[in-house]
C-alpha cells in the first residue's frame, strides 16, 4: 500500500486509498485481531533487585587479598563454579622469582591504587571497574601488536593456558587437577599440547624398551599386562 501511494504521489496523481472507507475499515480489524508488535519487557521487581546485589558482593576486593610471612599470595574468592553451592575457597599462589609473576605484579599494583575496602579489586584511574568483556578487549589489542591474529583468544583462555603449561613443565596430573580445582578429569580437555612435545616423541618411542613391562596406562599411571 505505501508503495503504491507513494507512486501516485510522485506521479502528481491522487492518493487512492482516500476514498476507502472500506479498505480502512478492514485495516482496523487487522491492527484488532493481531495487535501492536513491541518488545516485551519484563519487570525487575524487589526480589530480582536482591539477587542481583547479592550476585554484585560476590566480587573480588581489596579485603580478599592478604600475602603470607613467606611471601606468598592468598587470594579468597567469594564464589567459585567449582565448589559445590558456591561456597567459595582460598587459592595459595607462591612468587615464581621471573619475569612473569602473579605475586609481584599484584604488589605493584596494589601499591599504586588509590582506594580500598570492599569496592572491586581491579579500577582504573577513571573509576570503571574491569571486567571480562574489557580483559578480552585488552588481550586482543596487545596481541594484535604483536602481531598475533587474536580472534581465537580470550578471557579463558589464560585457564587454559595454564593447564597447558603445567602439561609442558611435566607437572603429574593430580597436581594440575588440584590447581585448577577441577573436580574431575575434564581438565584435559583445556590442555593443547605444544610442538616441542611432539617433536620429542618419535625419539621417545623409539629410545623406549617396555619389554615385560607391558602396556603404560596414564589413568592408572603405571604399566598394565600387554594385549596377547
Amino acid at each position: 500500500m505505501a508503495g503504491i501511494r507513494f507512486a501516485h504521489t510522485e506521479n502528481s496523481l491522487p492518493d487512492p486509498f482516500l476514498a476507502a472507507p472500506l479498505l480502512h475499515l478492514l485495516l482496523r480489524g487487522i491492527k484488532r485481531t493481531l495487535g501492536l508488535t513491541s518488545r516485551q519487557r519484563l519487570p525487575i521487581a524487589m526480589t530480582l533487585l536482591r539477587q542481583i546485589n547479592e550476585e554484585l558482593a560476590l566480587h573480588l576486593s581489596t579485603t580478599d587479598v592478604s600475602f603470607t610471612s613467606t611471601g606468598c599470595l592468598t587470594l579468597h574468592l567469594k564464589a567459585s563454579k567449582t565448589t559445590p553451592y558456591r561456597q567459595g575457597c582460598s587459592l595459595l599462589i607462591a612468587p615464581s622469582h621471573r619475569s612473569v609473576c602473579a605475586v609481584r605484579a599484584l604488589r605493584k599494583y596494589l601499591a599504586l591504587r588509590l582506594t580500598s575496602g570492599t569496592s572491586p579489586l581491579y579500577v582504573f584511574q577513571s573509576g570503571n571497574y574491569l571486567i571480562r568483556a574489557k580483559v578480552t578487549t585488552i588481550i586482543r589489542t596487545l596481541l594484535q601488536w604483536l602481531g598475533i591474529s587474536s580472534e581465537l583468544y580470550a578471557s579463558h583462555s589464560f585457564r587454559i593456558g595454564a593447564a597447558t603449561s603445567a602439561a609442558e613443565a611435566g607437572l603429574p596430573p593430580w597436581l594440575i587437577q588440584t590447581l585448577g580445582r577441577w573436580s574431575s578429569n575434564c581438565y584435559t580437555l583445556y590442555i593443547r599440547t605444544p610442538p616441542s612435545v611432539l617433536q620429542k616423541v618419535p625419539g621417545l618411542l623409539a629410545a623406549t624398551n617396555t619389554s615385560g613391562q607391558g602396556i603404560w596406562n596414564p589413568l592408572l599411571q603405571r604399566f598394565t599386562p600387554s594385549l596377547p
